[in-house]
């Protein structure tokens, strides 16, 4: 059915308990917890629920299809909703405000095709991009090293002790990527096909040391030209516009 209700919880280095829901009437109530994907806000884990006396849980439905999605600001889950041109640190602050994993377009695919979904994407993530770090564990950028933090659930651990090995952790049915817009708006590859197809292949390496064949990795590239009054693109010169239409499109082949 249709989200009735939605309630924004913040991360605490402690453990928390929240009350969600009260007063529930008779008959099935379902409720779907949604994350956040970045780093600046870390990891949510949910150590159990509790509920109220003459309640039960239901038997796990039919596991669906789950399509895990890598790539940058246009796949994270944080889906801004915050008016364009917002400066960033106003976005950050009114964070729990604007931001709504269901308006994030990976929400929009599972919606469409009936399946879950997995989100690794992360806002500023590239292929070589150095990006934002926040502290010494949690980055964003190289794509690689995020995709390998982030799938092993490690993401902010300083040590490997809590870490999933290979084949471990949840399994997926498809895999898709968009990245490398970081890379040419930051000048890191624009003109530098060679180096970019390098770079994508050590991050599709990494994607199918944790997914092996015969899953399918889509890999997503602008194939086609932004305007240069786009809103999107406003703030990006027309040299790398043509890099974003045609570079990131021969990465990805040439990977």
């Amino acid at each position: 059915g249709k989200r009735v209700r939605r309630v924004a919880i913040r991360c605490h280095k402690e453990a928390e308990q929240y009350i969600i829901l009260e007063g529930l009437g008779e008959g099935e109530n379902v409720i779907e917890v949604s994350k956040g994907t970045e780093p600046a806000f870390g990891l949510v884990a949910i150590a159990g629920v509790h509920i109220p006396e003459g309640a039960e849980m239901l038997p796990a439905g039919t596991p669906k299809p789950v399509i895990e999605f890598v790539g940058d600001s246009d796949f994270a889950g944080t889906a801004s909703l915050a008016p364009l041109g917002t400066f960033s640190l106003g976005l950050l602050s009114h964070f729990m405000d604007w931001s709504d994993p269901d308006f994030a377009s990976p929400a929009f695919v599972g919606e469409a095709f009936g399946v879950d979904v997995h989100n690794c994407a992360v806002g500023g993530s590239g292929l070589v991009v150095p990006s934002d770090v926040y502290g010494p564990t949690n980055k964003a950028s190289p794509a690689c090293d995020h995709y390998a933090d982030r799938i092993s659930f490690n993401w902010g651990v300083p040590t490997g002790s809590e870490q999933y090995a290979v084949g471990e952790m949840p399994k997926v049915d498809c895999v898709v990527i968009w990245i490398g817009q970081n890379d040419i708006i930051g000048g890191k590859l624009t003109g530098k096909v060679p180096q970019g197809i390098d770079a994508y292949a050590k991050l599709l390496s990494e994607v199918r040391k944790h997914r092996p064949a015969p899953l399918p990795i889509v890999c997503l590239y602008p194939d086609g030209p932004v305007h240069s009054t786009s809103d999107t693109y406003i703030v990006v010169g027309a040299k790398q516009r043509r890099a974003i239409q045609d570079e990131i499109k021969q990465w990805a082949e040439g990977a």
